[in-house]
């Protein structure tokens, strides 16, 4: 079943995880660790929290963040609203990997 919340998360992370340079595999690591502390921050915060922690700017903390979610270090539910005061909400790993569609090797959802 299609969601539109679901697309537009993968539209905007596809962005920052795969349009921009790779991040150090450290970083990523770093970042999945600070899953339980970005749970229930919105975005802004969760990304101050970031680049505060890994000593990098904002820009590269949202590349950081979005190649983690991409790499499944931190499963994102996906169906999030993507607004900038939306808390961040993140699931049991297996619950991301079935909600993404990539990898549920579903190339589109019937409406």
């Amino acid at each position: 079943l299609y969601e539109p919340s679901v697309g537009l998360v993968v539209r905007v992370g596809m962005h920052w995880a795969t349009g921009h340079a790779q991040a150090d595999a450290r970083a990523l690591q770093a970042c999945a660790a600070l899953s339980s502390r970005l749970e229930g921050r919105s975005m802004d915060a969760a990304l101050a929290l970031i680049s505060a922690h890994i000593s990098v700017d904002t820009l590269a903390a949202q590349r950081i963040f979005w190649q983690s979610v991409w790499a499944g270090l931190l499963p994102l539910r996906l169906s999030w609203n993507l607004r900038p005061a939306s808390p961040i909400a993140l699931v049991v790993p297996e619950a991301f990997w079935g909600q993404n569609p990539i990898t549920a090797r579903r190339s589109a959802w019937k409406a």
